[in-house]
């Protein structure tokens, strides 16, 4: 697993592993960018940087250029849709292997 130096998991590890998952540039989860698999992969982001780090919203949106509550959105609309999106939970789980949570 590919942690920093005092063995946490930082956001921009989950942001890059989140990206290559979906196949997009990391530094394009921070753009103003509306295309559905941005959309999904920062929404991704900001979910498992709330489950896997001990951050808050407002930390997490300082770090991607965005308000806490586009933070929480993004969480929420992660969680509503993970139980009935097969392929979603796919893709969460193989980051989450890749991170080794």
């Amino acid at each position: 697993m590919d942690q920093s130096r005092n063995g946490k998991l930082t956001l921009n590890q989950i942001a890059k592993i989140t990206s290559q998952e979906y196949g997009v540039n990391q530094f394009v989860l921070d753009k103003p960018t509306r295309a559905k698999t941005v959309v999904e992969a920062r929404h991704v982001t900001f979910w498992l940087c709330r489950k896997l780090t001990d951050k808050s919203t407002t930390v997490i949106g300082r770090h991607f250029n965005r308000d806490h509550t586009t933070i929480l959105y993004g969480f929420l609309r992660i969680e509503d849709r993970l139980p009935y999106n097969a392929e979603m939970r796919v893709r969460v789980k193989r980051i989450l292997d890749k991170i080794g949570g």
